[in-house]
């Protein structure tokens, strides 16, 4: 994908998201399994300096702050980046041009956030560049082999798949951006240069019905936690 394409692709998820920001929360339930994988990726988080890729509204930044960390948010949205009540520095740019030196941070996040970008790989190896040596990338995504927590026999992707042909996803059908999951392999052959091999958890969300199944088997939650330390 060229230049001009990946511009296209960005400027357009930055409004989607603006337009649909009623829909996205600004907070999330202490809780949540998706948080708490975040807070255990960390031994303690105090003074440690966190930047939090794909912000949104702000739903993690009060918890790394009770955790003691120096917190930075940063989004592709501007809508996300004037609303709710963040009290944090956060900036407005893309994963894809990260606006900060070699080794600048402790910890990055970057929790569902890969799905909307164009370039899941260059993200990856800018967030790597800015992590110091020793430090740690926390990646939340959504599970490619997930089964759908609405019709617990069918695989999400493929829900997913109907639901994006009858106009009911993210992205309107034929627009210029799509959502791509991502699996926890393909995270590792990217990072696998510079950083140890992942740490996967497979978990559920708050927002989510769980199944039965996905008691049963791990890995058809609807999310992964993915964990790594640079070498």
């Amino acid at each position: 994908m060229n230049a001009t394409a990946i511009s296209a692709w960005e400027k357009y998820v930055g409004q989607r998201f603006g337009e649909l920001k009623i829909q996205f929360p600004d907070g999330i339930v202490a809780d949540d399994p998706r948080l708490t994988a975040v807070k255990l990726a960390c031994e303690s988080w105090y003074g440690l300096k966190v930047l939090d890729l794909g912000c949104g509204r702000g739903r993690y930044e009060k918890y790394f702050q009770l955790w003691g960390a120096e917190y930075i948010g940063m989004d592709l949205s501007a809508e996300f980046i004037r609303s709710g009540e963040m009290k944090s520095p956060r900036i407005l740019g893309s994963a894809l041009y990260l606006p900060f030196p070699d080794n600048a941070f402790d910890v990055v996040t970057i929790i569902e956030t890969l799905q909307h970008s164009p370039s899941p790989q260059l993200a990856l190896q800018n967030a790597m560049r800015i992590i110091r040596p020793g430090g740690t990338l926390v990646v939340i995504e959504r599970n490619p082999l997930a089964l759908s927590s609405d019709w617990p026999l069918l695989p999400a992707m493929f829900v997913k798949f109907i639901d994006e042909y009858r106009g009911r996803w993210m992205y309107p059908k034929n627009c210029i951006a799509r959502e791509r999951w991502i699996t926890p392999g393909r995270l590792n052959s990217i990072i696998s240069s510079e950083m140890d091999a992942g740490k996967i958890q497979y978990i559920d969300s708050s927002e989510q019905r769980e199944s039965r199944l996905h008691r049963l088997f791990a890995r058809v939650k609807p999310f992964y936690c993915f964990i790594a330390k640079k070498k």
